[in-house]
């Protein structure tokens, strides 16, 4: 087979290559930029090993699938994630690339590389395998995990605003939006994030008591945007939800009412003309 790493670390590359390059053609992209260059004059891969973290660059791994993703019919590759699924500020990413995309498996950084042969060879001989994913994709009826985080484009405005302030009216301004729509928005979060928490293997909230009591649900929401903030100002996870938002019916959110409702005389927001 011929397969691609897609992975910032040299040390990833010659670990791969050490186990896999007796048996496969290997080749090496250290950026997700490289790759339309690399793929515009490589032969065909069968496989690309995909990192979802980039040190240095502004694209993450969803970047790099979606470029593959762009591949002609007949060119496109198998993908596998390989990443560190117990860091968790990865998990977003690794949400989005198990919703938008169609990975094999999940195998992580921290396993043996000798485990990549058996998996590659199976793989090769077209077996089903099994991995570590199952947290990540979405199985049953009801909205996929990320649907109900990131439901349309008001909800990600207020995402990166969270990234960057902690308080309502500050919220409200760098997101271009009246402060009762991130009130909505709060309110309707709230749910999603213990959800996701609980998925995650992570209950732990944030301050419930006390003084800012009243404040415990904004806090919550504030501190899993930190924590995720290279997922939410992601700059190909727009453009990956607007198709998504765009293919699928989705109902209008409370928050995204508020938009309309909840204007004030003389108050500028997103979609408004100056």
């Amino acid at each position: 087979m011929r397969i691609l790493i897609i992975d910032d670390t040299f040390e990833a590359k010659m670990a791969i290559a050490d186990v896999l390059g007796d048996a496969h053609e290997i080749a090496h992209a250290y950026d997700p930029d490289v790759l339309p260059g690399l793929l515009a004059t490589a032969e065909p891969f069968d496989l690309a090993l995909v990192d979802m973290v980039f040190t240095g660059s502004k694209r993450s791994g969803l970047g790099a699938l979606r470029i593959l993703r762009e591949q002609p019919d007949g060119t496109r590759p198998l993908t596998l994630i390989r990443c560190s699924d117990d860091e968790a500020n990865r998990q977003l990413h690794m949400l989005a690339a198990f919703t938008l995309f169609d990975p094999l498996a999940l195998v992580s950084r921290r396993e043996d590389p000798k485990a990549l042969g058996p998996l590659v060879d199976a793989i090769g001989r077209g077996e089903p395998i099994t991995s570590g994913a199952d947290r990540y994709r979405h199985h049953g009826p009801g909205p996929a995990p990320l649907d109900e985080l990131l439901r349309n484009p008001t909800d990600l405005a207020i995402w990166q605003a969270m990234t960057r302030f902690d308080k309502r009216p500050d919220i409200a301004r760098a997101a271009n939006y009246a402060p009762a729509t991130v009130d909505h928005f709060i309110r309707e979060m709230s749910p999603v994030v213990e959800k996701l928490q609980v998925r995650f293997g992570d209950s732990r909230g944030a301050a419930d008591g006390g003084e800012h009591a009243h404040d415990a649900p904004l806090i919550r929401l504030v501190h899993f945007a930190r924590l995720h903030k290279d997922f939410f100002r992601d700059p190909d996870l727009g453009p990956l939800l607007e198709k998504r938002w765009k293919d699928r019916p989705r109902p209008i959110s409370v928050a995204s009412k508020g938009v309309r409702e909840d204007r004030r005389p003389g108050r500028r927001l997103r979609g408004q003309a100056g």
